[in-house]
């Protein structure tokens, strides 16, 4: 019932359970936070790259928010070399722009 690769479920008793998030990760469910991955233009070329690639239950979030967190190329990644689509969890990057990204992300509603 944790989400995320190093969020630990710690079983209460009673059918309950607590789980211990990783950084930058919240919630009782470790739900909510964001998520970094990498994506790299390599020699200048177009490139896509999926958050879900490393991170499979964001597929049960809703994305929000993306921000260039480490810059690891002497080409600046401005906003006019890369873009996120939130509905399919890709990015692309562009014109020698590679970095770190990071996506903010949240339990999607639930339906009634």
């Amino acid at each position: 019932p944790c989400h995320g690769k190093k969020a630990v479920c710690i079983n209460t008793f009673g059918g309950n359970f607590k789980c211990l998030c990783e950084p930058g990760k919240e919630g009782d469910r470790c739900d909510q936070g964001s998520h970094c991955f990498p994506c790299f233009s390599v020699r200048w070329r177009n490139v896509t790259c999926s958050v879900y690639d490393d991170a499979q239950f964001m597929r049960s979030m809703r994305l929000k928010a993306t921000v260039v967190d480490r810059q690891m190329s002497r080409t600046k990644c401005t906003e006019d070399k890369w873009g996120f689509d939130q509905n399919t969890g890709d990015m692309w990057v562009a014109r020698g722009c590679r970095a770190r990204f990071c996506v903010d992300f949240e339990a999607k509603p639930m339906m009634r």
